[in-house]
């Protein structure tokens, strides 16, 4: 069933695509289950995004990469052609207790650059083999919410 649903949101996501700034609460979001981090590995080229994600405002050939490193956790690497800058840039990190999260919560913890502080990952959908789904919502006091979504292929 959660494939249909994935499936409806990239269709969906397929036109024109943009962060959602609204009144009410997030949707109850179920994330993957029993995530398979060794089969995640590899590199994702993102197809489809909300224009206004502030990681990657004014961004073309957005790429994340994920290598299984020695002690079992997946170091990340994120990139893209940000064109106010003339230039690629990314940044690194290290997604930790992959097998520790849960649908109601996060995928993994992630480090992002030089920082230590582990955040929530979040994977809504993935088939390991052809796409990767992204969709995320927080509240803002109360009453408002921001939502995001994305679509990565490995071509």
């Amino acid at each position: 069933m959660k494939s249909i649903w994935a499936t409806t949101l990239l269709l969906l996501g397929l036109g024109e695509t943009e962060a959602l700034i609204s009144t009410g609460e997030c949707p109850d979001i179920k994330y993957m289950e029993n995530f398979d981090k060794s089969r995640y590995a590899g590199k994702w080229y993102e197809q489809v995004r909300d224009r206004q994600n502030i990681h990657t405002i004014s961004t073309d050939c957005v790429t994340k990469e994920f290598a299984l490193n020695q002690d079992g956790d997946l170091d990340l690497y994120f990139r893209g052609y940000y064109n106010l800058f003339f230039g690629y840039y990314g940044a690194n990190g290290t997604m930790y207790r992959c097998d520790e999260g849960s649908p109601d919560t996060w995928t993994c913890q992630a480090t992002m650059g030089p920082s230590p502080k582990r955040l929530p990952f979040k994977i809504y959908y993935t088939d390991y083999d052809t796409m990767d789904v992204s969709y995320s919502c927080t509240e803002y006091m109360g009453y408002f919410k921001k939502e995001q979504f994305a679509v990565a292929t490995r071509e």
